[in-house]
C-alpha cells in the first residue's frame, strides 16, 4: 500500500503549519518564524515514516500579470526593483497542477521530494520584448512614483520583490521540463492572456 501522502503547493504562515500539525499532532512553537522555509523544515522534522510528502515550489505566476492599472503599478514595482537585466523565473498556474497530479498518481516516485516549478525565466527587457511581439505594444507600466508607493505601502510585498532582486528564484527549468516537456512559456501564455483578449 503507497504511503499517505501530503501535499503542499504553496500554504504559507501559520496556515502552512497548521496544516501539518494537524496531521502530524506536533505542536509548533509559536518562537517559529512563520515562513516557507520554516514549514518546510517542519514538515521534515516532524514527519513519521509511514507519512509521505511532497513540496511543490512555484515560482511567480503569471496569471497575476494584469492590464488593469493595478497590474501597472505591479509591473512598475518590478521593473524598477529588479533593473532591466536581473531575470526573474515564472510560470503559468495550470502548469503547478501537472505536478500535483503527477504527484497523487505517482506517490512511490515522487515521496519525500521537493522541487522547484518555472516555465519560464526572463528579465525585464526579454519580457518587454515578448510583449511587443505578441501585443504590440511593451510591458504595461506606469510612473516609477507609484511602484515606490506600493513598494513602501505594502511591505510584505516590497521585501517580497527585493527578495527577487537580491536572491530570486533557482528552480531547475531543464529539471522541470524534463517531467513536463509542455511547461508554457510567457509567450505562448500571453497569447491566451487578457492582454489578447481585451484587444
Amino acid at each position: 500500500m503507497p504511503p499517505r501522502t501530503l501535499l503542499i503547493t504553496g500554504a504559507t504562515g501559520k496556515q502552512g503549519s497548521a496544516v501539518i500539525d494537524a496531521l502530524l499532532s506536533h505542536p509548533l512553537s509559536s518562537s517559529d518564524p512563520f515562513t516557507v522555509l520554516a514549514v518546510e523544515q517542519h514538515l521534515r522534522k516532524s514527519a513519521t515514516r509511514t507519512m509521505g510528502w511532497t513540496i511543490l515550489r512555484p515560482v511567480i505566476f503569471m496569471d497575476n500579470l494584469s492590464p488593469v492599472f493595478a497590474g501597472k503599478v505591479f509591473m512598475t514595482l518590478l521593473r524598477d526593483t529588479l533593473g532591466r537585466d536581473k531575470p526573474l523565473q515564472w510560470i503559468a498556474t495550470r502548469d503547478i497542477g501537472f505536478f500535483a497530479a503527477e504527484a497523487f498518481h505517482n506517490p512511490e516516485e515522487w515521496n519525500k521530494k521537493a522541487m522547484g516549478l518555472a516555465g519560464d525565466e526572463l528579465t525585464f527587457e526579454e519580457m518587454n520584448r515578448v510583449f511587443e511581439r505578441v501585443t504590440g505594444k511593451p510591458v504595461p507600466t506606469t510612473w516609477g512614483l507609484l511602484g515606490k508607493g506600493l513598494k513602501t505601502g505594502v511591505k510584505e510585498l516590497g521585501s517580497m520583490v527585493e527578495w527577487f532582486a537580491l536572491e530570486g528564484y533557482r528552480a531547475d527549468l531543464r529539471k522541470v521540463k524534463e517531467v513536463n516537456p509542455g511547461m508554457v512559456g510567457l509567450e505562448e501564455w500571453l497569447r491566451k492572456s487578457p492582454f489578447v483578449k481585451g484587444k
